[in-house]
């Protein structure tokens, strides 16, 4: 009973099950079983319950989860250099059975951490995370995080307390009260029978995220995951307590951002979002050196001059990548707490949390071969096929850099929008009562930085269809579809501020909003009119409708004070569509979806506080 052990993904529907590897493997796992059709943000899609026992035995590295990121067609693919030995086939009586209570696994496993529930709940809550949490998900290893968890809670491999709680949280939408916490009719948490009438005292119970007066188990799992985290930051801070892994919290910290933004918290998504990208500095990842593929070793060789010039020796808390897995995951990590303080920034209009000259970590690159493109320059040791200093970085598309760096690229772009609109727009009154305004949006418009982000825009748009299907897993590209839908946004935002209610040109602000907002449309329909699994689309998607939605209703509003109300009527519709998506998601229980909901019916309902400012209407 204290062994620890894992469920395979059901073999039964269309797969030989999933077989562990050790922790330097490179082979791609495959998750099994037919996904379930599920609208993002959708709190209560089943998955399947079905699983198939394995013991595996131990051997790998000497931290849980950490060699890399899962290899998948989002990153360019590679292979093991050896073969994965077998794994051990021995079976043990199934922990599910059991449904012990955290408290009688906790006198099992004295080191087991008692906010967790049963090591079976914690499982099929990993295993759920996943397989619906596409985006989040790349950063970890599929694979290592099954594999520590075999080693048990006092085994320094054993996953980190912040980064399961976080994982957990993000699941747990997905998946039934009834799979994580009922027992069985008439059983007890030890498998004695029990009269009928205690039934559902003890069902009550039986569910552990109720210990601490939380609804949910979301809720539950999202309140441990921050308290692990701030507990993290301060033991290692003082040097005081149990060491932690901290690239694990750092990971922890990204998913709670994105727990956060789907329960509509958005102070937590800021403050998680900066708290991600400052752990990030003494960890050394925005300034992580390039990978060199032809000689297998972490930056150029020569002498580190700056450093000794100045006396500073490495400070990091990570020494360097020692593989070219370990520095993906390093790469990747980095990559995504970039995204999420972007996109917290922008939907919140709070500031971003890092500045891009404070960054040199390349963008993450696993190539089969060594690329050409993938030399270094001479003269700034830097690899500029994926550097963000480089002028070409936005077209440079030699890199096998795959679905990942579209998307990094995306948010980059989205990132200089809203620090554009965040540094340059003026925040108090800039045109006095009763003159027009329009002379001041020209005048933005003109300027040097407004033409090179639109140009940036319109280039990268021009090159990026909307094609995101991926052939290899036969499913959706979550990043293929936010790395179309992103620019689209970013180009709303950056012309919705500058639109001009007297501006009826065909390359007006809000023509071009216009444009952008029919392509993320279209892009929705394309998406929930498929076959195919959504589990792995971007969480921040809904943020982009929403984003669409407001350009629509202001289309319509403007058109209906031109008097084009053919045409009013139409952007109209659209926006009604984007409500439906909303409502939708809202009626699955997603509380982003119910927020988005609400403020996109004020708008309908009051359309003409989105018509452009003029001034003399004062």
């Amino acid at each position: 009973m204290s062994s620890l052990r894992y469920s395979a993904l059901p073999a039964s529907e269309g797969g030989e099950g999933f077989v562990l590897s050790p922790r330097g493997s490179l082979g791609r796992e495959r998750e099994r079983g037919t996904p379930v059709f599920a609208v993002v943000g959708a709190s209560k899609a089943a998955t399947s319950e079905e699983k198939t026992s394995v013991g595996a035995g131990g051997g790998g590295s000497t931290r849980p989860g950490s060699s890399s990121s899962a290899t998948s067609p989002h990153s360019s693919a590679t292979t093991s250099s050896s073969s994965p030995p077998k794994a051990d086939t021995t079976t043990f009586s199934a922990l599910d059975d059991f449904s012990l209570s955290p408290e009688l696994y906790a006198l099992l496993h004295p080191s087991y951490p008692p906010s967790l529930p049963p090591i079976a709940t914690v499982h099929h809550l990993v295993q759920t995370f996943f397989l619906r949490a596409k985006i989040p998900a790349q950063m970890l290893n599929h694979r290592n995080i099954l594999e520590s968890m075999l080693y048990g809670p006092a085994d320094p491999r054993w996953p980190d307390e912040a980064l399961l709680h976080a994982m957990c949280a993000f699941a747990a939408q997905y998946v039934s009260e009834e799979s994580l916490g009922n027992l069985g009719p008439y059983a007890s948490g030890l498998g004695l029978e029990m009269d009928g009438a205690e039934e559902e005292e003890k069902k009550r119970k039986s569910r552990y995220w109720e210990r601490d007066g939380t609804r949910t188990a979301r809720a539950y799992h999202y309140m441990h995951a921050k308290r692990s985290i701030h507990e993290a930051v301060d033991s290692d801070l003082n040097g005081a307590g149990k060491a932690r892994d901290m690239l694990q919290v750092l990971q922890a910290c990204i998913i709670t951002c994105y727990v956060a933004y789907q329960s509509a918290s958005f102070t937590d998504l800021w403050l998680f979002g900066g708290l991600a990208t400052r752990l990030c500095t003494p960890l050394g990842l925005n300034h992580l050196e390039p990978w060199d593929f032809f000689h297998n070793r972490c930056g150029p060789s020569g002498e580190d001059w700056s450093r000794r010039i100045r006396f500073a020796p490495r400070a990091e808390l990570l020494g360097l990548p020692q593989t070219l897995e370990e520095h993906a995951e390093r790469a990747t990590t980095f990559w995504m707490a970039f995204a999420v303080d972007r996109f917290a920034s922008a939907s919140t209009d709070w500031s971003t949390s890092i500045d891009e000259k404070d960054i040199t970590t390349p963008l993450p690159c696993r190539p089969l071969v060594p690329h050409p493109s993938l030399l270094f320059d001479k003269k700034t040791l830097e690899i500029p096929a994926l550097s963000i200093s480089s002028s070409n970085f936005f077209e440079d598309a030699t890199a096998p850099i795959g679905s990942l760096g579209l998307y990094i690229k995306a948010t980059v772009l989205l990132g200089r929008v809203v620090n554009f609109l965040q540094r340059n727009v003026p925040r108090a009154k800039c045109v006095e009562q009763g003159e027009s305004c329009s002379g001041v949006k020209a005048e933005f418009k003109s300027r040097e930085e407004f033409v090179e982000l639109d140009v940036a825009l319109s280039k990268f748009k021009a090159n990026h269809s909307a094609n995101f299907y991926d052939a290899a897993d036969n499913a959706i590209d979550g990043f293929l579809a936010s790395a179309y839908a992103i620019p689209h946004v970013a180009t709303m935002l950056l012309h919705e501020t500058f639109t001009d209610r007297y501006d009826m040109s065909p390359t007006s602000s809000i023509n071009r909003c216009l444009s952008s907002a029919k392509c993320v449309v279209n892009a929705m329909h394309i998406l929930y009119q498929s076959n195919y699994d959504l589990g792995g689309c971007d969480p921040f998607l809904p943020f982009c409708w929403s984003v669409t939605a407001r350009a629509l209703v202001r289309d319509y509003t403007t058109r209906r004070f031109w008097g084009q109300h053919e045409a009013a009527q139409a952007s109209l519709q659209l926006a009604e569509q984007c409500l439906s998506f909303h409502d939708a998601c809202a009626k699955m229980g997603s509380p982003i979806a119910q927020c988005l909901a609400t403020t996109l019916r004020k708008h309908l309902d009051n359309p003409d506080i989105l018509l452009p400012v003029d001034g003399t209407e004062l």
